[in-house]
């Protein structure tokens, strides 16, 4: 990538106040973008920003046809991948309909923008055919439609699925990640649901880098680009190399039966990613979570 590509582009951040989002942000504005972030809330930005949801189309098509967008980096959405009855709808209408929305939008804009979904690892996958969750399944719709406006309606559209994204930065704190560190932080005894469980853990980091990245390029794959290491760790062993971080030496975990079925523990496959983008990760897990375990720390001693 040209290392001037960004300078004066407007590009769109959906969710740009989310974990992964805000990452992607800090990337954009030092390399000079014309950065527009949108979100349910308004969290106080320090940049331009549009308050608004997606699945207003009217909302939609105003905020496309204002800012009109070069690059269009699609980060919102609902995340929680409960499995519950409740969860279909909200899922639906966050992730399926704002997504097929914002596609309309651009469609119908000039010029046409570059498009950047975030796929899911929730989604059905090779060794995994089905679906997990709700939230899986909404996500995939939108996969599904990146792929219909790329070949009907001449929008360069491209799908990152990321694996299981950790690092430094506010995620919600029922998140894994956040709830074991914060958890052996109080020193409190850590309970965990489906500890034997594989995932391929990816720095948030290297996946802001990837987005960035791809957001200057013009390949078109037919499917998601992976986002990982390639390689499976435990949720258990994750913990454990928390529990080594904070000098906690006789850390036990409580292992609680899983109430998730269908669970699967999809591993990237980085080598037709590393061909259309020359990308890798470049934060091994060790580092990661030292990386993470300090940020927590800072942010618990600040309050």
């Amino acid at each position: 990538m040209s290392t001037d590509f960004y300078s004066g582009r407007r590009v769109l951040v959906t969710g740009a106040l989310g974990f992964i989002g805000s990452a992607c942000v800090k990337r954009l504005q030092a390399r000079g973008a014309d950065v527009l972030g949108t979100g349910r809330r308004d969290g106080g930005a320090s940049y331009p920003w549009r308050s608004g949801d997606l699945t207003d189309m009217a909302f939609t098509d105003r905020l496309i046809g204002e800012f009109q967008p070069e690059v269009v980096l699609h980060l919102a959405g609902r995340t929680n991948a409960g499995q519950g009855l409740d969860n279909v709808r909200p899922s639906l209408q966050a992730n399926a309909v704002a997504t097929v929305n914002l596609l309309s939008a651009l469609g119908n804009s000039t010029p046409k923008a570059r498009f950047v979904y975030c796929s899911s690892m929730e989604e059905p996958f090779r060794d995994y055919p089905g679906f997990g969750s709700p939230y899986g399944l909404s996500k995939w719709v939108g996969t599904v439609y990146a792929r219909l406006f790329r070949e009907l309606y001449d929008l360069s559209t491209i799908c990152l699925r990321p694996m299981f994204v950790y690092g430094p930065g506010k995620q919600p704190a029922d998140k894994l990640m956040p709830h074991m560190i914060n958890t052996l932080l109080r020193g409190e005894k850590l309970s965990l649901k489906s500890a034997g469980r594989g995932m391929d853990w990816v720095f948030v980091d290297d996946v802001a880098d990837a987005f960035v990245l791809v957001g200057a390029t013009q390949a078109t794959p037919q499917g998601p680009l992976d986002l990982g290491s390639g390689e499976l760790r435990t949720i258990g062993d994750v913990a454990s190399m928390i529990a080594a971080q904070l000098n906690v030496s006789d850390v036990q975990f409580e292992r609680q039966p899983s109430d998730r079925g269908q669970e699967g523990s999809p591993t990237a496959d980085l080598s037709t990613t590393a061909d259309v983008l020359g990308w890798r990760p470049a934060t091994d897990l060790a580092a990661g979570v030292a990386a993470t375990v300090a940020w927590y720390r800072n942010a618990m001693g600040n309050g």
